[in-house]
């Protein structure tokens, strides 16, 4: 399901600190629906859903694939696969009603953190001056710790991962402009952190 347009809001919750958002990246505006509804009303501070979560997650590996195929590849591998799966893209044939209540279910906190980190850690790893550019001009950059590649304080006394994510936080966390990669930068391989959560729909 798509979301809503993107509107600036002063801070967010615990997770990040924000003033603006750089401009939305293209793989935003992609896909049927779209990422992002540009048309639909702004609804940043409404409560975020797991199936939007995983649609956002989804389109963002689309994206990341049509650059870079192989990290796109790994953050996938991180994704979906181990002892503790992140999430299970899988669609049913037909959509059974438990299945469909399981997408309306709220995305929490620690969840964005779990659906986001492989793409924060294979990005951080193959063009970390990239992802520094991103992580400032999104002013999702920790203050406090300059050695930190997430969007998202280091500091653990912050956290809030039971709480419920809003679209906007969703939006901010996710807005990577891959187009923008230079993948002359890019080592294949050169990923070396594993996001390790349970299953999503059972994150604790």
């Amino acid at each position: 399901m798509p979301l809503t347009q993107k509107k600036l809001i002063p801070g967010i919750w615990l997770l990040l600190v924000i003033v603006a958002l750089a401009s939305p990246p293209l793989w935003w505006s992609e896909g049927t629906p779209p990422v992002v509804d540009v048309a639909a009303a702004e609804n940043n501070k409404g409560p975020a859903n797991i199936g939007q979560a995983k649609y956002m997650t989804k389109s963002a590996l689309d994206a990341l694939r049509n650059i870079l195929p192989d990290l796109a590849d790994q953050v996938e591998a991180d994704l979906t696969t181990g002892p503790n799966p992140i999430v299970d893209f899988t669609i049913p044939d037909p959509k059974t009603p438990d299945w469909i209540e399981k997408q309306k279910a709220p995305l929490l906190i620690g969840q964005l953190k779990a659906l986001s980190a492989p793409f924060y850690q294979a990005l951080h790893s193959s063009s970390s001056s990239w992802l520094e550019n991103q992580l400032v001009a999104n002013q999702t950059k920790d203050t406090a710790d300059a050695t930190n590649y997430y969007p998202w304080s280091s500091d653990t006394t912050d956290d809030a991962n039971r709480a419920i994510a809003n679209i906007g936080q969703l939006k901010a966390v996710f807005s990577l402009p891959f187009e923008s990669f230079p993948i002359y930068d890019y080592t294949p391989g050169m990923v070396t952190g594993s996001a390790s959560a349970p299953f999503l729909d059972s994150y604790d």
